[in-house]
């Protein structure tokens, strides 16, 4: 059974880390275990699958949650 999640501030969120860490997709993609499309993919519509999301918040060390944050909340997360 595939869970998808849909929300449409997820993609930005993984811009927004992969930016943090100056990592490519491809990059990213190779370290965890995916394909540069796949993760274009997440990027850039507005599902993805609970797997998916869970490979890449580990990669990241952070929760599935903050994947799905609105982009800001991240922002001012980092300043405090």
């Amino acid at each position: 059974m595939s869970v998808i999640i849909d929300n449409k501030s997820k993609g930005n969120n993984i811009r927004v880390y992969r930016a943090m860490k100056n990592i490519s997709q491809k990059e990213l993609a190779e370290a965890v275990g995916l394909t540069q499309q796949t993760i274009s993919r997440a990027e850039n519509s507005s599902a993805m699958s609970l797997t998916t999301a869970k490979k890449i918040a580990d990669y990241f060390g952070v929760g599935i949650d903050d994947i799905f944050l609105p982009k800001n909340t991240i922002n001012t997360c980092i300043r405090s």
